[in-house]
């Protein structure tokens, strides 16, 4: 399952003129809040929904990249 979010950010700072989009894709998302769930919050949703325990390590990772990715395009958009 993967679910593209689009955000676009209008930001008038003198390093970016006009308006941007940043595009943010996240997979295998299926319940609420589960990019924000721990290694082993993951583990535990994962081995309910029957998917492979050996996903878990990876996708937690992929999941804070995200978060971070998000946390800095907000810091940028505040700019």
């Amino acid at each position: 399952m993967e679910m593209k979010m689009n955000i676009v950010a209008f930001n008038g700072s003198p390093r970016r003129k006009g308006n941007a989009l940043l595009p943010i894709v996240a997979t295998r998302l299926a319940v609420v809040k589960q990019v924000t769930m721990t290694e082993e919050e993951l583990s535990i949703l994962y081995d309910k929904l029957e998917l492979p325990a050996h996903r878990v390590k990876e996708d937690y990772q992929h999941n804070q990249a995200l978060l971070k990715r998000c946390y800095e395009a907000g810091k940028e958009l505040g700019r």
